[in-house]
C-alpha cells in the first residue's frame, strides 16, 4: 500500500490551515444588529427620507460626517430616497426645519453612544455602538417605523492593504459600519407612499 511521504505532504500544509480556518460561512450582514420594525413602516412605504445630524455622545474623534454620508448611500441601496444633505443643512441651520417640512415621508435620526478608536492605530479596530431610528415626518410623535443597534467591535485590518491612506479606510470603516446596520431595515417596497390617514 503506498503511503505519502511528510515531503511529498509538506505543500498541502498551507491549504489544509486554511481550509481548517474556513470553518462556517461568513456571518449575514445585519445579524449583529438589535431591531425593531413596525408594520407601520410597510403599510407608510416612506420613500424620501431626510438623515437628521447625527447626534454624538461619545466625545471626540468620532468622523460624523463620514458617518452621515454613509448612512445616506446605503439608504439608496436599500431602496431610499434621501434628501442631499447641504439641502438639509441648510434648513436646520436656518431653524426653520421641522419633521416634515421639506416634504420628506421619514426622517433618520442617528446617535452615536460609544466609538472607542484605541486600537485603530495598531490593529484598525474600532468598538462602536450607534443607535438608528427611522421616524415617520408626517406623525414625528407617533411610534417608530423601525429602530435598530449595533453594538459590537469591528475589525478592518484584513482590508488596511487596499487603501492607500487612512482616511480612506476610515471612510470604508463607516460605509461597513452604516451598511452592518442598515442591513436590518427591510428593503423598501417600491410601491408609492401611501398618504397619512386621516
Amino acid at each position: 500500500m503506498y503511503r505519502p511521504s511528510a515531503a511529498c505532504l509538506a505543500p498541502l500544509y498551507p491549504l489544509v490551515l486554511l481550509l481548517a480556518g474556513c470553518q462556517g460561512l461568513p456571518p449575514v450582514q445585519g445579524d449583529s444588529v438589535h431591531a425593531k420594525p413596525s408594520a407601520t413602516l410597510s403599510e407608510t412605504s416612506p420613500l424620501e427620507v431626510v438623515v437628521a445630524p447625527i447626534q454624538n455622545h461619545a466625545g471626540s474623534g468620532v468622523p460624523v460626517a463620514m458617518l452621515r454620508e454613509s448612512f445616506q448611500k446605503t439608504l439608496v441601496q436599500r431602496r431610499y430616497s434621501p434628501l442631499a444633505l447641504p439641502y438639509v443643512d441648510r434648513q436646520v441651520q436656518n431653524a426653520a426645519y421641522r419633521p416634515g417640512s421639506l416634504d420628506e415621508h421619514a426622517v433618520l435620526e442617528l446617535t452615536v453612544e460609544g466609538w472607542n478608536a484605541t486600537l485603530w492605530s495598531a490593529q484598525n479596530a474600532l468598538e462602536v455602538k450607534i443607535q438608528a431610528r427611522l421616524v415617520d415626518a408626517r406623525n414625528p410623535g407617533g411610534s417608530d417605523l423601525w429602530t435598530g443597534k449595533v453594538d459590537r467591535r469591528v475589525d478592518f485590518g484584513a482590508q488596511r492593504q487596499r487603501y492607500p491612506s487612512e482616511e480612506l479606510l476610515l471612510r470604508q470603516a463607516c460605509h461597513d459600519i452604516a451598511g452592518e446596520l442598515l442591513a436590518a431595515l427591510p428593503m423598501r417596497d417600491p410601491s408609492p407612499a401611501r398618504p397619512p390617514k386621516d
